[in-house]
């Protein structure tokens, strides 16, 4: 009994350090499994014309190597299709009474001459050559721009941005969404050319209040 008691009061202990700063995870969110279980994938009109997968090395023209791990997602669909929107998502809870940050990677190449950015995700009718990254109410439209629906915007390409760009890090503070349960929602919508996308290391890192 004594060696049980001893046991869990050093469990207890351990527990009590690591919840002031304690790592929220975002399951596979390095994609390291080689798959995308755990996330939700749309592609808009259909999958024939591309779809977020799991990529490793060089596999992806236009993107650089996974900067964390042999893995990263990406939406990179054929030069012969036209228009499509593809949506990676997954839903997460924000702990109640702890403070939550976001943080990703995010690489690029658009080959059209700049971005376009309307207000829709829908792949036609308007011109649209976009990246855009939300935190959504967790029941909202998968496709919604209604500032109602969207909890906080974390990335939306500008006109002007860089054709090109590497993997950098994006972060979002997320504690003002604390105790709620919220979606997470990556974009990237092209009707004016080839635009492929690279995504890996998305984690909350999550501490008590």
């Amino acid at each position: 009994m004594r060696r049980t008691g001893a046991v869990l009061l050093a469990l207890a202990a351990a527990l009590a350090l690591a919840g002031g700063a304690q790592a929220g995870k975002v399951r596979n969110g390095g994609f390291e499994r080689g798959d995308l279980r755990g996330w939700q994938v749309r592609a808009l009109p259909d999958a024939e014309c591309g779809s977020w997968t799991v990529y490793g090395g060089d596999a992806v023209p236009g993107l650089p190597s996974p900067p964390r791990g042999d893995r990263a997602a990406a939406a990179s669909p054929p030069a012969e299709c036209l228009s499509g929107a593809h949506i990676l998502s997954r839903v997460v809870k924000l702990k109640k009474g702890s403070k939550h940050k976001l943080s990703f990677r995010l690489a690029y190449d658009n080959d059209y001459e700049f971005f376009l950015t309307p207000g829709s995700l829908e792949p036609e009718p308007a011109g649209s050559q976009q990246i855009r990254v939300d935190v959504l109410r967790a029941g909202a439209p998968l496709l919604s721009v209604n500032p109602n629906h969207i909890l906080k915007r974390v990335y939306v390409t500008r006109h002007d941005a860089p054709l090109r760009r590497g993997y950098r890090r994006v972060t979002a503070n997320l504690s003002k969404l604390a105790g709620k349960r919220v979606r997470l929602r990556f974009a990237a919508v092209a009707n004016r050319g080839p635009l492929a996308v690279g995504l890996d290391a998305v984690r909350i890192a999550s501490r008590k209040r």
